[in-house]
């Protein structure tokens, strides 16, 4: 029997999972993931929160909180084997993700304990909303 080999095109974000976060539990963790990217995003189509949390929900991040055009949002990088970004440890690894909604732009910050990972999913978020 023979075995072939399948490439299947993958992101950080088919590793991730939306996390089951209160704001209050979000908080306490954005003092402690110091590994931080913030980026400015040229958008035009993304003008609503509405709007943002249907495409942020689709790339399996949970939204906790809308205040005007701020929305915070978090995730969890799932294991499977060596972790996303390179990280080797058995704890889950949280994804903070605050967002305002700006005129033709989209600020984020993204905020984990692993800057591989931090730097992976802020490269494929910026190509999502890039893209959208």
């Amino acid at each position: 029997v023979q075995h072939g080999r399948v490439n299947l095109p993958l992101s950080s974000i088919d590793f991730i999972r939306p996390a089951n976060l209160e704001l209050n539990q979000y908080g306490k963790m954005w003092g402690t993931h110091l590994k931080e990217a913030k980026n400015v995003i040229p958008n035009r189509t993304i003008t609503t929160p509405a709007i943002y949390e249907r495409l942020i929900s689709g790339v399996n991040f949970k939204v906790i909180s809308i205040k005007g055009v701020e929305v915070v949002s978090c995730a969890v990088a799932v294991k499977a084997g060596e972790g996303v970004g390179g990280d080797t440890s058995t704890e889950n690894q949280y994804l903070l993700l605050y967002s305002k909604i700006a005129p033709n732009q989209l600020v984020i910050s993204l905020r984990t304990r692993d800057s591989k990972l931090t730097e992976a999913v802020t490269t494929d978020l910026k190509n999502v909303f890039t893209n959208k």
